[in-house]
Protein backbone atom coordinates (compact mmCIF):
# COMPACT_ATOMS: atom_id res chain seq x y z
CA UNK A 1 0.00 0.00 0.00
CA UNK A 2 1.21 3.25 -1.10
CA UNK A 3 1.33 6.54 1.29
CA UNK A 4 0.09 9.80 0.15
CA UNK A 5 3.40 11.03 -1.28
CA UNK A 6 3.73 8.17 -3.65
CA UNK A 7 0.24 8.67 -4.90
CA UNK A 8 0.71 12.61 -5.05
CA UNK A 9 4.13 12.35 -6.94
CA UNK A 10 3.08 9.62 -9.57
CA UNK A 11 -0.28 11.62 -9.96
CA UNK A 12 1.31 14.71 -10.89
CA UNK A 13 4.13 13.32 -13.26
CA UNK A 14 1.46 11.05 -15.20
CA UNK A 15 -0.44 14.20 -15.53
CA UNK A 16 2.27 15.74 -17.32
CA UNK A 17 3.22 12.92 -19.15
CA UNK A 18 -0.30 11.97 -19.96
CA UNK A 19 -0.88 15.67 -20.90
CA UNK A 20 2.76 16.09 -23.18
CA UNK A 21 1.22 12.84 -24.93
CA UNK A 22 -1.82 13.99 -25.26
CA UNK A 23 -0.51 17.43 -27.00
CA UNK A 24 1.81 15.79 -28.76
CA UNK A 25 -0.61 12.84 -30.66
CA UNK A 26 -3.22 15.73 -31.02
CA UNK A 27 -5.56 14.37 -28.76
CA UNK A 28 -6.70 17.15 -26.92
CA UNK A 29 -6.73 21.16 -28.48
CA UNK A 30 -3.67 22.82 -26.26
CA UNK A 31 -3.99 24.65 -23.45
CA UNK A 32 -6.97 25.09 -22.96
CA UNK A 33 -7.74 21.66 -22.05
CA UNK A 34 -4.65 21.29 -20.83
CA UNK A 35 -5.01 23.30 -18.13
CA UNK A 36 -7.58 21.23 -16.73
CA UNK A 37 -6.39 17.51 -17.85
CA UNK A 38 -3.53 17.90 -15.60
CA UNK A 39 -5.43 19.02 -12.43
CA UNK A 40 -7.99 16.37 -13.11
CA UNK A 41 -5.81 13.51 -13.13
CA UNK A 42 -4.02 14.80 -10.28
CA UNK A 43 -7.27 15.42 -7.93
CA UNK A 44 -8.38 12.11 -9.32
CA UNK A 45 -5.08 10.18 -7.99
CA UNK A 46 -5.39 11.67 -4.55
CA UNK A 47 -9.62 10.66 -4.48
CA UNK A 48 -9.11 6.92 -3.79
CA UNK A 49 -7.88 7.60 -0.20
CA UNK A 50 -10.41 10.05 0.89
CA UNK A 51 -12.64 7.90 2.07
CA UNK A 52 -11.25 8.04 5.66
CA UNK A 53 -10.32 10.99 7.97
CA UNK A 54 -5.89 10.79 6.81
CA UNK A 55 -3.57 13.43 5.40
CA UNK A 56 -5.52 13.23 1.61
CA UNK A 57 -8.57 13.75 2.87
CA UNK A 58 -7.41 16.94 4.63
CA UNK A 59 -5.20 18.09 1.61
CA UNK A 60 -7.83 17.24 -0.84
CA UNK A 61 -10.24 19.21 0.49
CA UNK A 62 -7.82 21.93 0.62
CA UNK A 63 -7.11 21.67 -3.05
CA UNK A 64 -10.85 21.71 -3.54
CA UNK A 65 -10.74 25.16 -1.84
CA UNK A 66 -7.51 26.15 -3.75
CA UNK A 67 -9.27 25.09 -7.25
CA UNK A 68 -11.85 28.06 -6.82
CA UNK A 69 -9.84 30.69 -7.28
CA UNK A 70 -7.68 28.56 -9.33
CA UNK A 71 -10.77 28.06 -12.11
CA UNK A 72 -11.13 31.49 -11.54
CA UNK A 73 -8.10 32.72 -12.35
CA UNK A 74 -7.72 30.59 -15.22
CA UNK A 75 -10.86 32.07 -16.65
CA UNK A 76 -12.85 28.54 -16.50
CA UNK A 77 -16.52 27.17 -16.02
CA UNK A 78 -16.79 27.46 -12.08
CA UNK A 79 -18.74 24.34 -12.35
CA UNK A 80 -15.72 22.07 -12.77
CA UNK A 81 -15.19 22.20 -9.30
CA UNK A 82 -18.05 19.80 -8.68
CA UNK A 83 -16.18 16.91 -10.55
CA UNK A 84 -13.95 16.63 -7.95
CA UNK A 85 -16.49 17.31 -5.47
CA UNK A 86 -19.49 15.22 -5.62
CA UNK A 87 -17.51 12.23 -5.53
CA UNK A 88 -15.50 13.35 -2.89
CA UNK A 89 -18.87 13.91 -0.90
CA UNK A 90 -19.90 10.63 -1.94
CA UNK A 91 -16.58 9.03 -0.28
CA UNK A 92 -17.34 10.96 3.24
CA UNK A 93 -20.09 7.90 3.48
CA UNK A 94 -18.43 4.95 2.56
CA UNK A 95 -15.73 2.70 3.66
CA UNK A 96 -11.51 2.53 3.26
CA UNK A 97 -10.89 0.82 0.73
CA UNK A 98 -15.02 0.50 -0.61
CA UNK A 99 -15.53 1.72 -4.36
CA UNK A 100 -13.34 4.65 -4.37
CA UNK A 101 -10.70 1.66 -5.29
CA UNK A 102 -12.50 -0.12 -7.20
CA UNK A 103 -11.70 -0.51 -10.96
CA UNK A 104 -15.99 -0.63 -11.73
CA UNK A 105 -15.70 3.03 -10.91
CA UNK A 106 -12.96 3.99 -12.90
CA UNK A 107 -14.85 2.03 -15.74
CA UNK A 108 -17.90 3.80 -15.05
CA UNK A 109 -16.75 7.46 -14.74
CA UNK A 110 -14.60 6.82 -17.98
CA UNK A 111 -17.19 5.95 -19.98
CA UNK A 112 -20.18 7.76 -18.38
CA UNK A 113 -21.13 9.79 -21.75
CA UNK A 114 -21.05 6.05 -23.73
CA UNK A 115 -23.38 4.89 -20.70
CA UNK A 116 -25.84 7.47 -20.27
CA UNK A 117 -26.16 7.90 -24.43
CA UNK A 118 -26.53 3.81 -24.68
CA UNK A 119 -29.13 4.48 -21.81
CA UNK A 120 -31.21 6.78 -23.53
CA UNK A 121 -31.63 4.80 -27.12
CA UNK A 122 -32.19 1.39 -25.43
CA UNK A 123 -35.01 2.86 -23.54
CA UNK A 124 -38.30 1.77 -24.30
CA UNK A 125 -41.03 4.85 -26.14
CA UNK A 126 -43.59 3.51 -23.20
CA UNK A 127 -40.16 4.80 -20.75
CA UNK A 128 -39.85 8.29 -23.04
CA UNK A 129 -40.56 10.18 -19.61
CA UNK A 130 -37.10 9.15 -18.56
CA UNK A 131 -35.40 10.60 -21.23
CA UNK A 132 -37.34 13.87 -21.15
CA UNK A 133 -36.25 14.14 -17.32
CA UNK A 134 -32.36 13.63 -18.81
CA UNK A 135 -32.79 15.44 -20.87
CA UNK A 136 -34.52 18.54 -19.27
CA UNK A 137 -31.70 18.47 -16.44
CA UNK A 138 -29.60 18.65 -19.02
CA UNK A 139 -27.69 15.64 -18.15
CA UNK A 140 -26.35 14.39 -21.07
CA UNK A 141 -25.12 17.84 -22.45
CA UNK A 142 -23.08 18.64 -19.33
CA UNK A 143 -21.98 15.02 -19.58
CA UNK A 144 -20.59 15.82 -23.17
CA UNK A 145 -19.24 19.23 -22.34
CA UNK A 146 -17.47 17.74 -19.24
CA UNK A 147 -16.27 14.55 -20.58
CA UNK A 148 -12.48 15.12 -21.33
CA UNK A 149 -12.47 16.45 -17.54
CA UNK A 150 -14.61 13.20 -15.85
CA UNK A 151 -12.17 11.11 -17.92
CA UNK A 152 -9.20 12.66 -16.93
CA UNK A 153 -10.46 12.46 -13.22
CA UNK A 154 -10.68 8.42 -13.86
CA UNK A 155 -7.34 8.01 -15.54
CA UNK A 156 -6.07 9.44 -12.30
CA UNK A 157 -7.86 7.58 -10.09
CA UNK A 158 -6.57 4.29 -12.35
CA UNK A 159 -3.00 5.30 -11.66
CA UNK A 160 -4.02 5.22 -7.63
CA UNK A 161 -4.99 1.97 -8.15
CA UNK A 162 -2.33 0.69 -10.08
CA UNK A 163 0.17 2.61 -8.04
CA UNK A 164 -1.60 0.70 -4.88
CA UNK A 165 -1.50 -3.08 -6.92
CA UNK A 166 2.04 -3.13 -7.54
CA UNK A 167 3.09 -1.71 -4.03
CA UNK A 168 1.13 -4.59 -3.20
CA UNK A 169 2.94 -7.30 -5.66
CA UNK A 170 6.68 -5.92 -4.90
CA UNK A 171 6.40 -5.48 -1.27
CA UNK A 172 8.55 -7.55 0.66
CA UNK A 173 8.00 -9.60 3.69
CA UNK A 174 9.52 -8.94 7.01
CA UNK A 175 11.05 -11.30 8.29
CA UNK A 176 10.83 -12.36 11.75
Amino acid sequence: MSGFKAHALTGLSSSIAIAISCIYYGVVGGFEQIKIVIPAIFFGSLFPDTDCKSTPTKLYATGLILAVPYLLWMDLDFKLILIPLIPFLFAQAGNHRGWTHSLKTVLILFFTEFILKCITYIIKPEYKYVIDIIKYLYVIDIINMYNLHIQSFAVGMGVHILIDFLSGIFKTKRRR
